[in-house]
C-alpha cells in the first residue's frame, strides 16, 4: 500500500514534469504547475524540490539551456536571437547571460566552437542520442537520499488555536543567535503578561527555495487566551486545526533543513497522506538547548487524506 502511495507522488512529480517539457517555451506560474501536481501552491514547490533536488525555477531554466544548445548544435541557420526566444527568454542580453553562466560559453561562441561544445558540461548530454533529460530516467520519480535522522512521525488531531506572534521578515537560515533575540524580545512582552511560553511555535509563511531571502517572513507565537490584548509589534492570528504528520527531531542549528527534506521527500510521499493547504510549522516544547547545544523540536505538516 505504501509503495503504491509514494508511486501516486511520483505520478504527479512526473506529470509536471512532462507539462514543462511540452510548454517549455511559456510562461508558466506556480499555481499553474501546482494545479497540474494537484497539491496546493504552499507546498508543491517543496515537494518538487525535495523529489527532484532542483528547485521548480532551476528544473525550468536548466531544460530551457539545454533544449536551446541543442538548437544551437543542430540548427546552424536559426538566428541565436530566435532560439533564445522560442525557450522562453525575454531578450538576447538575458539568454546569454544564462547561457555562458551554465555552460561556460555565449551561445554564439558555442556554436562557432566545436572545441567549445566538447569542453562544455552539455557534451554528454549530445551524445546520448540528443536527450537532454527524461523524467522517467532522470530521477525515476524520486530523489533518493540517505538520512542520517530517523524521526518518530506521528499523526495527530491539533485544534485551532489562537496565537500571538512577532513577526521577522529576512534571512533566518542556521543563524541561531537571531533566533535567540527573536524569542528574548517576544518574552519580553510575553511574561509579564503572565502567558505561557513553556510552548511555542514557528510558522514560515513562505518557502525558502522560492522567495528571495530578503523578503521571507516568519513569525515565532504563543497560544494565547481571549483576554489577551496584542498591538505594536506583536500581532495575532489563529493556527489552523486539522490532521498533521509530527515529525520529532533533535536538531542543531545546521540540521533544520535536512529535517524538512525528511518530512517532504521520506516520510510524506510513504504516508498515505498528502498535504493540507494550511502552512506547516515547529513546535517547541521548552525554549532551551541541551548538553549538545541542540534543541528538540517538532515539524507538523498538514495532512490530509489521498
Amino acid at each position: 500500500m505504501k509503495k503504491s502511495q509514494a508511486n501516486e507522488y511520483i505520478v504527479r512529480i512526473n506529470k509536471v514534469c512532462d507539462y514543462i517539457d511540452s510548454h517549455i517555451g511559456d510562461d508558466m506560474t506556480l499555481a499553474e504547475l501546482a494545479d497540474v501536481a494537484g497539491f496546493s501552491e504552499y507546498h508543491f514547490h517543496r515537494i518538487f524540490a525535495a523529489m527532484t533536488g532542483e528547485t521548480l525555477f532551476s528544473f525550468i531554466q536548466r531544460l530551457r539551456l539545454e533544449r536551446a544548445a541543442m538548437r544551437l548544435f543542430i540548427d546552424g541557420d536559426i538566428s541565436v536571437t530566435r532560439i533564445g526566444a522560442e525557450y522562453g527568454f525575454s531578450s538576447p542580453a538575458v539568454f546569454s547571460r544564462a547561457f555562458k553562466k551554465r555552460f561556460g560559453c555565449a551561445p554564439s561562441e558555442f556554436r562557432r566552437s566545436k572545441e567549445s561544445q566538447e569542453k562544455s558540461s552539455l557534451s554528454q548530454l549530445l551524445r546520448n542520442d540528443g536527450k537532454a533529460y527524461s523524467c522517467e530516467s532522470g530521477y525515476n520519480g524520486r530523489k533518493k537520499r540517505r538520512f542520517a535522522m530517523k524521526p518518530e512521525v506521528k499523526i495527530e488531531k491539533i485544534e485551532p488555536m489562537r496565537v500571538a506572534y512577532l513577526r521577522y521578515v529576512g534571512p533566518y537560515a542556521a543563524d541561531g543567535e537571531l533566533f535567540e533575540r527573536l524569542y528574548k524580545r517576544f518574552f519580553a512582552w510575553a511574561v509579564p503578561r503572565g502567558i505561557d511560553v513553556s510552548i511555542t511555535y514557528i510558522i514560515y509563511h513562505d518557502d525558502p527555495k522560492v522567495t528571495d531571502g530578503d523578503k521571507l517572513r516568519m513569525s515565532i507565537c504563543v497560544p494565547i487566551g481571549g483576554d489577551v490584548q496584542v498591538s505594536g509589534e506583536i500581532g495575532e492570528m489563529t493556527i489552523a486545526g486539522g490532521t498533521y504528520g509530527v515529525g520529532r527531531f533533535v536538531l542543531g542549528t545546521q540540521e533544520y533543513s535536512e529535517a524538512w527534506d525528511y518530512m517532504y521527500s521520506e516520510w510524506l510521499p510513504d504516508s498515505g497522506y498528502q498535504p493540507a493547504p494550511e502552512a506547516p510549522f515547529e513546535r517547541y516544547i521548552g525554549s532551551e538547548c541541551d548538553e549538545n547545544g541542540k534543541m528538540t523540536v517538532d515539524i507538523c505538516v498538514p495532512v490530509t487524506v489521498m
